[in-house]
């Protein structure tokens, strides 16, 4: 993804999506995973949640389908951490920007998006927190989304952009497909390319560092 302008739309749109999902009628009020009272570089003490996968409530264990599964097996068994802590990162985007600048913009604009998507519901108030919690988990929308259309993988506003990030994708996946084939006979000191995730986090394997135009400032 490149192209200032392009990311600061991500990064509104991210913001936005309670509120244009229309289960809020402002970002403020969506209780769940949100970095909107972040400021870049501040770090935030995030506690375990203690629902779905991570609660104690582990009755589909006797199961017999879990049990047939396998999946019994795996109850009440999170690795993660009682907290974490979480920082947000600065964009590499508008250096002639503040941090406190670019972020006091972004709100702004998220308070835009926010007056659009009041104005497209013409009236029609937001579902609120309290029926948005009350929602099971594994509830599918009435309306089913479109199949089989565009799936982009890239997003950035110029064409010369666009044809450098598909040169890019390319050229990842046969260099990450060569070091994959290297490790599995054995060579486990290849470098995998940069963007690696999976590998780098299971089994720790050498990264090669990001293009220079990729890197943050």
């Amino acid at each position: 993804m490149l192209g200032d302008a392009k990311v600061f739309v991500h990064c509104v749109y991210i913001l936005a999506n309670a509120a244009v999902a229309g289960i809020v009628h402002k970002t403020t009020r969506w209780k769940g995973s949100n970095s909107l009272r972040y400021d870049y570089g501040q770090e935030h003490v995030v506690s375990k949640p203690r629902v779905g996968l991570w609660s104690k409530n582990a009755k589909h264990k006797h199961r017999s389908r879990s049990e047939r599964s396998g999946r019994g097996a795996f109850a009440d068994r999170s690795t993660l951490p009682a907290a974490a802590i979480i920082k947000l990162d600065r964009p590499p985007i508008m250096p002639e920007l503040s941090d406190a600048e670019l972020r006091t913009r972004i709100r702004a604009a998220l308070r835009i998006r926010e007056a659009e998507t009041a104005k497209k519901r013409a009236g029609k108030p937001a579902l609120d927190m309290t029926a948005a919690l009350k929602i099971h988990w594994s509830t599918v929308p009435r309306q089913g989304e479109e199949l089989f259309g565009r799936d982009p993988t890239l997003s950035t506003e110029m064409l010369e952009q666009r044809i450098a990030m598909k040169r890019l994708r390319k050229q990842f996946i046969r260099e990450y497909k060569d070091a994959l084939a290297r490790w599995n006979a054995g060579e486990r000191d290849v470098v995998f390319p940069a963007g690696t995730v999976r590998m780098r986090l299971r089994h720790n394997v050498p990264t090669a560092p990001p293009p220079p135009f990729l890197r943050s400032s």
